[in-house]
Parts: C-alpha cells; structure tokens; sequence
C-alpha cells in the first residue's frame, strides 16, 4: 500500500511538478496568508473557548485584514518565503518563531499603543503569534516529511544500509532523504556504538553492530553498503571488510577525513572501496606515461613468464607497445594461455614464447641469442615460503643458480638493463626462500657494473 502510494506520487509530481513550481510564490504566500487567518480564528476560539461574544466577532473580522498586512510584512522581512519546505531545518524554525513573535509585538504596538483599540483582547494577540509559529512551521515539517516518506518508499530507489551512525553517516542520510535524483533509500544503520543501538536517525534505526553487517543485509535485502566512517583507521575497514564477506552487493565507502576537509559529506564523493583504503599509508602512485620511452620499441624478456608476477608483468609491459616480447617460461599449459590472451589483448605486440628452465645454461643462452633482448625481468623464483622449507636443495638451485644462469647470458648478450624480481622476505631473512632471494640481491649487486 505505502509503495502503491509512493509510485502515484512520483507519478503526479513528474507530470504535474513543474507548472506547480511555476507559481510557487503565489501559493507560498497565499498559504501562509491562510495560515495567519486560521492562527487568528483559533486564537479567539481558544480565548473565548469557541462561544464568541457578537461584540468580539466583529472586531475579530474588523482587523483581519490589519492581522494579515502586519504578519505578511513580518514574513517578508525575515525572508520565511524563501524558504524551501523541503529543507527545512533548526535555523529556518527559528527564524519563523522570530517572524511571528515580531509581528505580534508590532501588531500590539499599532493596535493598542497607536491605535488604542484596548478593547482587541492581548491573550489573542499572543496566541496568535504562537499559533503563525506553530502553523507555518507545522506545514514546512510535514511536506518535509512526506517528502522524506516518499523517498523511503520509491520502489525504484537503492535499498543502503550504512556503516557508521555518526556525523557522516546522518549527513549522507540527510542527502538522500533530500534529494531524490539520487535514487537512493537508507534503510538501517550498523554502529558498534551501544547507546546508538536501536535508536533512529532521521527515522532510519540502527538495526546492530558492524558485525551484524552481512545478516542485516541480508535481513533488509539492500543493494549496496556504504561506510561512513572517513576517520575510521585501517583496522577498522579490516574488521568491516571482514563482516562482510560473503555479501553479494556492493561495498562503497567516503574519502578519508584528509580528503574531506573542507567538504561537507556528500552522496557524490561515495566511491568504491579499493585496496588503497586498507593500507596503512599513503599509496604510491606510479606514473605508467613515463616508462614508456625505456619500453616502446624495444626487445623485453620475462623469465617465469607463465607466475603470478610475471604474467601481470607481461600485461604491463605490452601496453607500451614493445617491438617484442619474450615469454620464458617451464610450464607449457601456463605459458600457451598467457600467450593466447597476450595476442588477444594486444595483437600488435609480437609474442615470443621460449619454454626452458632457468637453471640450464645452455637452453637460456640460446634464447638470449636468438632474441637479443634489451631489457630483462627476472620473475622465476620459487616463492611459497613453507614449501621451501621443506625443499632447500631446490630453492637454492632455481633462486640462486637460475638468477646466475639469466644474469650470465644477459651480460654475454650485451643486455642494456635488468631487472631482478626481489621480495620483502629478503629483507633480514628467516626463512630459506629468504635467504635465498637475499642471496641473489648481493649477486645482482656484483653483476652491476660495465656489462650488466
């Protein structure tokens, strides 16, 4: 029924919306024009408890006219018609109550003072002015909302749940409640805040704790989650990321605070969560434009082409347009994928697959010679640190040896530049994969030099 009603509605406002707008002044005005007079009548039924004496009735209709001319004025000198209905808040409130109280103060001043009517009772001057208050303020909270009622109800909006039910979390909720081209409907609150829990926001209630994040999903079928928390460290998104897992929707959240200062929290800076927003410092931004010029044109060879490193490396590496690229790689399956998707990718790259194994010089020689390369990266490497631990002999013969092997050919080869593929075990080791590439470090290290 309340969807049924929210439809008709979207409905009648995008059909008749705008030629309403068009006379938007005379309705406001005439409105609380009618507000005034209806203030006005209450107040004298309230001071005569509804039997109005034919004395005071003709008096109530004598100054109606002075009632509206002085509230009209009033109204107009504090600005309340332009005012939006529909954002009403605090300060617009405030000023309304101003508005009213002024005009009654000026309306006694005329009326007794200059006028000296003493016989227009004062109770109704007052309960007039309270009464303009309450009226006007009372039509402006409830098109506001109605308004936010129809939101929460638009059968086309983006069911959201929020992560985070504090300053952030009420503004973009206050953002969507406001403007409806967003298409967006909160539909509950997750805070780990126990005073906040079952509580309401802007009528949206706070339905659990951030663990709670995947079951109240589930329980008000959102679309999307959105966290708005831009202060929150990386632990927290840790633990909220964590939560979520096994959600089928999709997880937006807002800048950090760095990145919001000065802005107030918006629908519009909600993006998705990206892995940058689980480190714990600043990521490093590379500039891809300025490889380029060291790539383009020329020869690369990848070794353990077929990895999880050195495949990703091939796709980087092809998207500056080498002249060609060298596939080296032991594993047949791998590398004939790698090179089918290469080739669809980029049809103008030349793809040279070489299967061999790193630690037999000849086999590595031979495509040294063969494709004269210009630049190496050296990813073969054994990198599964349990594994190695179990596998010493091997991890020395493919870590170290292999990384000998390749560096050998490559300064017989006249190799203008390589590359090792390290790792941060190397880095005061404990293990043998460790070890092992730390090894192949302080190698590398004597290879550089006039040759290499």
């Amino acid at each position: 029924m309340k969807q049924s009603a929210a439809k008709l509605f979207h409905s009648l406002t995008g059909r008749f919306g705008d030629r309403v707008l068009g006379y938007r002044s005379i309705l406001v005005i005439g409105t609380e024009l009618l507000l005034i007079f209806a203030a006005n009548l209450t107040a004298f039924a309230l001071r005569f408890d509804a039997d109005l004496p034919p004395e005071y009735r003709r008096i109530m209709w004598d100054f109606i006219p002075a009632v509206l001319l002085v509230y009209g004025i009033g109204l107009w000198v504090f600005g309340i018609q332009r005012g939006l209905w529909r954002y009403v808040d605090l300060h617009d409130l405030w000023r309304i109550l101003l508005a009213a109280l002024s005009s009654a103060a000026v309306f006694y001043g005329v009326i007794h003072r200059l006028g000296g009517v003493t016989q227009y009772p004062r109770s109704v001057i007052i309960l007039t002015g309270l009464l303009t208050a309450l009226y006007l303020a009372g039509i402006r909270l409830a098109v506001r909302g109605f308004r936010e009622w129809i939101q929460i109800f638009d059968p086309s909006a983006r069911r959201v749940l929020i992560v985070g039910a504090g300053h952030a979390g009420e503004l973009l909720v206050r953002d969507m409640l406001y403007d409806a081209n967003y298409h967006c409907c909160p539909v509950g609150f997750v805070d780990d805040d126990p005073i906040k829990r079952k509580m309401r926001i802007h009528g949206i209630p706070v339905v659990g704790a951030m663990t709670d994040i995947k079951k109240a999903a589930e329980r008000l079928k959102v679309d999307e989650i959105i966290v708005a928390i831009p202060s929150g460290s990386t632990t927290v998104k840790q633990k909220i990321l964590a939560a979520s897992e096994g959600c089928s929707v999709p997880i937006k959240t807002l800048p950090d605070v760095k990145q919001l200062l000065g802005d107030l929290v918006s629908l519009r800076q909600v993006r998705p969560m990206s892995v940058d927003d689980l480190l714990q410092r600043e990521p490093i931004r590379t500039d891809s434009d300025e490889l380029s010029p060291h790539i383009s044109g020329k020869t690369l060879l990848v070794t353990g082409a077929g990895g999880s490193i050195g495949s990703e490396l091939c796709r980087q590496i092809a998207r500056h347009k080498p002249q060609s690229l060298v596939l080296f790689e032991r594993y047949e399956n791998t590398l004939h994928s790698l090179m089918l998707e290469l080739h669809t990718a980029f049809p103008m790259v030349k793809i040279v697959p070489a299967i061999g194994d790193v630690t037999v010089p000849d086999r590595v020689a031979e495509v040294f010679c063969r494709t004269a390369p210009d630049i190496v990266f050296h990813a073969a490497a054994h990198k599964h640190v349990p594994l190695m631990e179990l596998n010493p002999k091997e991890a020395i013969r493919n870590n170290i040896l292999g990384t000998r092997v390749v560096a050998e050919a490559a300064v017989r080869a006249g190799v203008s530049r390589f590359v090792l593929i390290s790792t941060d075990k190397a880095v005061n080791p404990s293990s043998v994969m460790g070890v092992t590439k730390r090894i192949a470090e302080h190698m590398m290290q004597e290879f550089n030099g006039p040759g290499l």
